[in-house]
């Protein structure tokens, strides 16, 4: 939990307790535990759009 929430107090710019606090209980709930450790679950679409003009 500790390394998670340095990694978002830096990428989220989280600055007061109020923020950490909301981040501390929304990572309680999402991390699941694997093979030791945590992860994060997430999913991502990635394209690539071209066209050529006439």
């Amino acid at each position: 939990m500790e390394e998670a929430m340095e990694h978002f107090r830096h990428q989220r710019r989280i600055s007061t307790a109020e923020q950490e606090a909301i981040v501390r209980e929304h990572l309680g709930r999402v991390l699941k535990e694997e093979n030791g450790g945590f992860s994060l679950p997430a999913s991502s679409i990635r394209v690539k759009i071209w066209w050529e003009k006439e």
